[in-house]
């Protein structure tokens, strides 16, 4: 009897296996089935768009805890048609107009910058800009380079990678809970049933004038502004009253030898964010990777934009001609959100900002060991300080803590510098690190100074003096004539920064090498 019971349950244990197996075989054939059709069949065939915008109640805002997501109702609807492999967008903004626009797949060339537009959304108003061998990542927590404050988007979204085999910028979505949408097409993977095995999707790429919908209410525009002969091409530089190079080396630890990876970050805007009298040149070295320089470069440089856009603090720094408040205050906001236990960085940052009288002010503010030097009417002034522990304002500020250095100890931690943003861990087992900025005096420059400045990362400094930087740019800068008196053609500022690269790749550093020249002459006076 007891023999039959057993071999029953057996039974009934085969038949609950087999029908789970074919239930579950049913429901990943139909989720392939359903992926194929999200996936357009030819790469040529156009999108017609239709946005249906879904609404997302206060109460549920509300009752989000933090770092959760909320999951949307709703997927906008897709359409195929065919029209002469043309993209047609259909923008839906919050005021409820809708605006469509023919944009054409095109190649870019090498070295296209591509830019990032929130239209709708939480958001709407935020932007970033991404270079060829730099990525952009999108998402609600503040260590994105975008940082989209929606409650459908989750805390690590998307990423943009620029894809050097086919020149082109690819989009992946890295798992989002609610997905997302490049005009209209799916292009994240169903993750409707929960769980934790988030994949990223397949790269998908995109042109100017791409509609990206994360969740059902951000929408990211999409710019891409191709370069002219390989150089970089800048927007935000427009309205510049100062000429800028840069030129960047991730360098070799000896000629011939395999390329180090790259984890300088550098970044530039004038007009800052839209305010007009205001620029920011900024130049971050990461350790441990590039992540925490990648997105200590977006946050600082949102911060100060924040702090900045309230009347107050800037018509303040306008009339005080000093900005030392905001950018300790910027300095210290970032380090409170960049979230990295084990990767830091650098920062210099150089704040520029016209007065009434188009007078340039000039202060910078810097951690670590990336320097900025002036040349003002023949005068050297150095805009930075040193914090590596050989430096005599490092001793003497642990001197000052009661934590002075050991006989023979140079190294916190393995590392030679004591002020970083970031490497929380390293912070919670060395209470020496700091994270507080040397913040420089204004530097004045009238329309009728001569200056020039020179931002490097440590790559230059190992091998060249910051005199000697400055003295080797003058030279080129002013080398425009001939024996015979015929006038060349002007060097450009980016000749310069690659001159000094190439001055350090020539005296052998062993690190990566970022350089920004600024040259303060009036561009009116250019021919």
């Amino acid at each position: 009897m007891l023999d039959e019971a057993i071999l029953a349950a057996i039974c009934v244990a085969v038949v609950v296996l087999v029908f789970l197996a074919v239930w579950k075989l049913w429901h990943c054939l139909a989720w392939h089935t359903e992926q194929k059709t999200c996936q357009p069949n030819d790469a040529n065939q156009p999108l017609i768009v239709q946005i249906e915008p879904n609404e997302v109640t206060e109460q549920e805002v509300l009752g989000l805890e933090t770092g959760q997501t909320l999951k949307r109702r709703a997927v906008p609807s897709l359409q195929r048609e065919d029209s002469n492999r043309r993209i047609r967008v259909a923008q839906v903004f919050d005021s409820g107009v809708v605006v469509e626009e023919d944009h054409k797949q095109t190649k870019l060339s090498r070295g296209s910058t591509i830019s990032l537009e929130v239209v709708s959304g939480p958001s709407a108003g935020a932007s970033a800009v991404c270079y060829p061998g730099q990525s952009l990542a999108i998402g609600r927590l503040p260590t994105n380079n975008l940082v989209v404050n929606d409650a459908e988007v989750s805390g690590r979204h998307a990423c943009i990678k620029w894809n050097s085999q086919s020149s082109a910028w690819d989009f992946v979505d890295l798992g989002s809970l609610n997905g997302t949408h490049v005009n209209d097409q799916l292009v994240s993977l169903d993750h409707s049933n929960g769980g934790s095995a988030r994949k990223p999707s397949l790269a998908i790429e995109l042109a100017s004038g791409d509609i990206v919908l994360l969740g059902s209410s951000s929408r990211l525009l999409v710019h891409i502004h191709e370069n002219v002969n390989g150089s970089r091409s800048d927007p935000t530089l427009s309205a510049c009253p100062i000429e800028v190079g840069v030129a960047a080396d991730p360098m070799a630890l000896r000629r011939g030898g395999k390329r180090l990876p790259m984890e300088d970050v550098y970044f530039y805007e004038w007009p800052l964010g839209g305010l007009l009298e205001f620029g920011v040149f900024c130049i971050f070295d990461g350790h441990g990777g590039a992540a925490a320089a990648s997105a200590a470069s977006q946050i600082l440089r949102q911060n100060l934009h924040d702090m900045l856009k309230v009347d107050s603090r800037r018509e303040e720094v306008i009339r005080s001609a000093d900005a030392k408040d905001v950018l300790l205050d910027a300095f210290n906001a970032t380090e409170a959100a960049l979230e990295y236990d084990y990767e830091g960085c650098t920062a210099t940052v150089l704040l520029v900002w016209l007065d009434a009288s188009r007078v340039i002010h000039a202060q910078c503010a810097n951690v670590g060991d990336s320097a900025c030097i002036f040349s003002v009417d023949g005068k050297y002034i150095s805009m930075t300080e040193d914090h590596r522990l050989t430096s005599l304002t490092e001793q003497t500020r642990m001197l000052e803590m009661g934590k002075q250095l050991r006989e023979g100890e140079t190294r916190l931690c393995g590392m030679n510098i004591a002020r970083v943003l970031g490497d929380k861990f390293l912070k919670e087992q060395e209470v020496r690190f700091s994270s507080t900025p040397f913040v420089s005096d204004v530097l004045q420059i009238t329309q009728e100074c001569k200056a020039l400045a020179v931002m490097a990362s440590d790559g230059l400094w190992d091998v060249l003096s910051q005199r000697r930087a400055v003295q080797l740019a003058l030279e080129v800068k002013e080398g425009q004539g001939n024996t015979d008196g015929v006038i060349s053609k002007p060097v450009s500022v980016k000749s310069i920064a690659e001159m000094l690269i190439n001055k350090a790749r020539t005296l052998r550093t062993k690190d990566n090498t970022t350089v920004i020249v600024l040259d303060f002459v009036d561009k009116s006076t250019r021919t």
